[in-house]
């Protein structure tokens, strides 16, 4: 059954791994079913008396059990994970010196299948987080345990339609995506946390996709964001503090609240995506209407003050996906509106220069016979209006990479990723 499931619409060519795990819950969810049906006979036949004395019924116990199997199934079926990271210090900077930091991160979620037309799926975020520095030894520094995502699933013919708090991503690319740009992500450990679906943070969001064509090979997703959520950064003097905000305030300027856009649905933000699913391909074309996730930092001298400002920004994107052999290629493009640039010059008011960027990047990935996966990309960003006086260069190209090798059955993994600036030489992995 497994291998005779048709491919979900919309799903890219890549996911027949996830297309026969879920033929496969489809088998036993069957399997279940029969077994349910065979217990109620059984159930059925025991009420009866038998007609030889000598014959064995199974006792009565058995469909109750039964029943307490599937309402754990129902609604005790928890998934999740534990995560810990710790961090050593190895230079210190102009703050404490933070020795030592450890990061414990708990996810747990449970997904309800009312009909099979609604659907619905909650979590938890857990944080646990300590550090030892030189002024106030080891304590823990932030806690929490809170709700992540929280959404109703809703299936019609070819609608799908999703409401609640929700994690979304676009992008074919790996880590980098530039058409993925409204919605936020936690860089509080700047991209340590390397994988960029953890990254990102869930938002209040209402989305939708509807298939046409004759294989439903043809797309369209509609996303309205009702508030706006910026992205989260490392708190004042962390390690991981953004570079700007830390030498701001070493010139002892004072940050005003980051409230970032007032609540209210006139700042609310749009996208919506046209995709097409072909045999050996996926492609997209998309557009935003959003604001800004990671804020410019506007200087007012004359106060001694740096403001926070997230300026509105049209995003019009693409990206694609294909296979060559055994090699996988993708590649994403997007063009933004008002990006914020920090200029050098004392005659740019703020410090601040909004410019429109172009930023693309194309990637090969292969997986070789012992295992070994490997994806390099190479990416760009191409600034069309350029002032003088910019701290970014105007063409500004890299190298991303990420490679893994799994040993011991899969019980063991390595992975090394980068990012590699060829323009200023800087490294981030």
């Amino acid at each position: 059954y497994a291998q005779e499931i048709a491919p979900v619409p919309g799903s890219s060519i890549l996911d027949t791994k996830i297309a026969r795990e879920v033929a496969i819950e489809t088998a036993l969810y069957k399997r279940d079913a029969s077994m349910e049906t065979a217990f109620q006979n059984l159930e059925k036949n025991s009420l009866q008396a038998p007609s030889n004395p000598q014959t064995t019924t199974l006792p009565e116990t058995i469909p109750s059990l039964w029943e307490k199997l599937r309402f754990n199934e129902t609604f005790l079926g928890l998934h999740g994970y534990v995560e810990t990271r710790s961090y050593f210090n190895l230079h210190k900077n102009n703050d404490k010196f933070y020795y030592y930091q450890l990061r414990n991160n708990l996810r747990l979620k449970k997904e309800l299948n009312f009909t099979p037309q609604l659907n619905a799926l909650a979590s938890l975020d857990g944080q646990l987080y300590y550090f030892l520095n030189s002024d106030d030894g080891f304590q823990n520094k932030d806690s929490w345990i809170k709700p992540w995502e929280l959404y109703l699933d809703y299936f019609k013919d070819k609608l799908d339609i999703r409401v609640g708090q929700q994690l979304i991503r676009w992008g074919k690319s790996d880590e980098v995506n530039p058409t993925d740009v409204f919605t936020p992500e936690d860089l509080s450990e700047f991209f340590n946390n390397v994988e960029r679906a953890k990254r990102k943070i869930p938002i209040p969001a209402v989305k939708s996709n509807y298939y046409f064509g004759e294989d439903s090979e043809y797309a369209v997703e509609t996303i309205w964001l009702p508030f706006f959520k910026r992205t989260r950064f490392d708190f004042a003097g962390g390690n991981w503090e953004p570079y700007l905000s830390r030498y701001y305030r070493s010139l002892g300027l004072k940050f005003l609240n980051d409230k970032g856009p007032d609540h209210n649905l006139g700042h609310s933000s749009f996208a919506t995506k046209f995709k097409k699913q072909g045999e050996d391909y996926d492609v997209s074309l998309s557009y935003s209407y959003h604001y800004s996730e990671t804020p410019a930092l506007e200087v007012d001298a004359l106060n001694g003050t740096v403001s926070y400002i997230y300026p509105r920004q049209h995003t019009i994107g693409s990206d694609f996906e294909t296979v060559l052999g055994k090699f996988g290629i993708r590649g994403e493009g997007a063009y933004t509106t008002k990006t914020p640039f920090v200029s050098y010059s004392p005659d740019v008011p703020k410090l601040v220069v909004y410019r429109d960027a172009l930023n693309y990047i194309v990637g090969v990935d292969y997986t070789f016979s012992n295992n070994l996966y490997t994806n390099i990309q190479y990416a760009q960003q191409f600034i069309p209006l350029y002032p003088k006086d910019l701290a970014t260069q105007r063409l500004e190209d890299s190298v991303v990479w990420r490679i893994t090798k799994d040993f011991l059955r899969e019980t063991l993994t390595f992975k090394t990723t980068g990012r590699y600036y060829l323009s200023t030489q800087d490294f981030v992995g």
